[in-house]
């Protein structure tokens, strides 16, 4: 492969793997494959049943959903499937509106959304969330990575299988990355043109801007916000090392909070964050 090619498909490696996500990824997961479903269904959705990975649950349980204030995966899937825009990948709830949100605090209440750990399941992340309407029903099952839909059945027909068993072959994206050489990743990171990754940028900015949200002191355990406030009173050093623990802290306080202001996500996490630190 000649050098032009690799790097092309080592910048679209960069592209898939650096993408904005509002909320934990976990949670958001499980409201994607919801809001898949309920675009499918093509009518009201009247009840959510939703299954889970043991590590998913484990991940999704104790983060507030964004817009809700509302920690775990039953509102998640709640308001996915009632008012999450399905094109918007792990952005699948940032239009969320009070209507929706109460609506589907209210189905929650209701008894309306289950969620359960699918115990059977070989993939450490799983999220499948089956929506009820009047007159349909549509199952969506998303492996391995947050947005892989796998699998989509409305009343009984199959509509995209794509399931494989976990550890069953090498992912192409992996096996292209196995034959890189270091001199090879050196090469590109040292003279890649900076245009045609400026798209990195915009991680910068989405993430200064969750960094100072999270400095507010509304979000999480105001971990970011506390340290500030001791920097403040003089009882901790306004250092360089100080103000990146702070800022990036704050930043994963707002994420995990609920806050409704996206992060930009490394191959699936959120919280490796990087906001700007200014001298």
């Amino acid at each position: 492969m000649d050098k032009n090619a690799m790097w092309n498909k080592m910048i679209g490696i960069i592209k898939q793997d650096v993408t904005p996500a509002t909320g934990c990824t976990e949670p958001i997961a499980l409201a994607y494959a919801a809001a898949t479903a309920a675009r499918e269904l093509g009518e009201a959705v009247r009840f959510v049943d939703a299954r889970v990975s043991a590590n998913l649950m484990k991940n999704g349980m104790g983060v507030t959903v964004p817009g809700t204030g509302t920690p775990g995966l039953y509102i998640a899937a709640a308001v996915g499937a009632l008012g999450g825009d399905a094109g918007a990948g792990l952005q699948v709830l940032k239009a969320l509106t009070p209507d929706v949100v109460a609506l589907g605090k209210q189905y929650v209440a209701d008894g309306k959304v289950t969620v359960s750990v699918r115990e059977d399941t070989p993939h450490v992340l799983y999220a499948e969330a089956v929506v009820y309407g009047e007159n349909h029903r549509v199952r969506v099952v998303i492996t391995d990575d947050h947005t892989n839909i796998v699998f989509v059945e409305k009343d009984g027909q199959v509509l995209l299988d794509q399931r494989t068993e976990a550890g069953s072959g090498e992912d192409p994206k992996i096996a292209f990355l196995h034959t890189l050489t270091l001199a090879d990743i050196v090469d590109f990171a040292e003279h890649v043109p900076l245009a045609d990754i400026a798209f990195l940028q915009e991680a910068e900015r989405l993430n200064d801007q969750l960094s100072q949200e999270g400095l507010t002191g509304k979000y999480g355990l105001k971990i970011g916000y506390t340290l500030q406030q001791m920097v403040d009173k003089d009882l901790l050093s306004d250092d360089l090392s100080h103000r990146i623990q702070i800022r990036t802290v704050a930043a994963s306080d707002a994420r995990m909070g609920g806050a409704a202001f996206p992060a930009m996500t490394n191959s699936g996490s959120g919280n490796q964050a990087s906001p700007r630190q200014n001298p």
